[in-house]
């Protein structure tokens, strides 16, 4: 999978370790200078704003410029060597990796608790949040990419900014080889028909659990709302947006009432749609 490779890359451990506590376990406090580098667009930015907002926190955003290749200068890889969003950044510390940083806002800061109390939920919680976090929606994404006129934005963003800045910034090979290797990857599983139709196929019998999961519970691991379905509602949104069909005309209802319930939510318009205006803008850019 694509996604394993930038994995060499991994979070403070510092900072990884607050994640992996359980929240009770955590003195919490109020952020300084919280600022989020995200995209209007990207899965990932979308799960830590979601995060954030429903935290309650003050924090200001930065949007990367991909099309001006700002992921991968060396201001920004010192923060995220994976040279993807999002990052979080308070102070003199950064942190990397969507599901850590979900992790960690809950635990570290003060607002309202987004984990289960209990053990075995919580370890369900966990599991569901690894599960959204592996899912290979980038292989849909970029199918969907290549199958559409004109995807130069895409080869430009993805792999042709790298080679330029690897030019440019030789000391910084190890990171910039990664990202080809990432690049070359992810290209050749959407490209082949074969790993295309294992991926199809897993996607629906993911969806056909979670589906069944939400038949028990009002969310995604229980009655009551935690981390979990913010890592999945940014899926399911992209799915339907890319064309691949999980939930219509009867089909899979329990994943169309999650969807309308996170719709009530008022950061489900702070967060998400208000930043769907942003989104034409830097996509524009990119093709440029």
């Amino acid at each position: 999978m694509a996604a394993i490779i930038l994995r060499d890359f991994q979070p403070d451990p510092a900072l990884r370790a607050i994640a992996e506590k359980r929240s009770q376990d955590v003195e919490k406090r109020t952020p300084s200078n919280l600022k989020l580098y995200a995209l209007a667009w990207s899965i990932c930015s979308q799960r830590v704003r979601l995060a954030i907002e429903e935290k309650q926190l003050p924090y200001d955003e930065h949007t990367v410029d991909f099309s001006k290749a700002e992921n991968l200068e060396p201001w920004y890889l010192e923060m995220n060597p994976r040279g993807v969003v999002p990052t979080i950044s308070e102070n003199d510390q950064s942190l990397f990796d969507s599901y850590t940083i979900m992790l960690y806002v809950n635990n570290q800061y003060k607002g309202p608790e987004l984990t289960p109390d209990d053990n075995a939920t919580y370890d369900l919680m966990l599991a569901s949040m690894k599960q959204a976090d592996l899912f290979p929606i980038r292989d849909f994404a970029y199918r969907k990419v290549l199958n559409s006129a004109p995807n130069d934005h895409w080869r430009i963003m993805m792999h042709d900014n790298v080679i330029r800045q690897r030019e440019k910034y030789p000391e910084l090979k190890h990171i910039y080889d990664k990202k080809l290797a990432d690049y070359a990857s992810l290209e050749e599983t959407s490209k082949s028909e074969d790993a295309m139709a294992k991926v199809e196929a897993d996607c629906e019998a993911i969806m056909d659990k979670l589906d069944a999961a939400l038949g028990n519970h009002k969310w995604i691991v229980a009655d009551t709302f935690c981390l979990a379905d913010i890592a999945w509602l940014p899926i399911f949104l992209r799915l339907e947006m890319i064309g691949v069909t999980i939930h219509s005309d009867g089909r899979r209802p329990n994943i169309s009432r999650f969807i309308d319930q996170w719709k009530q939510r008022p950061v489900f318009k702070t967060a998400i749609e208000d930043h769907y205006e942003d989104m034409a803008p830097q996509m524009a850019k990119l093709k440029k």
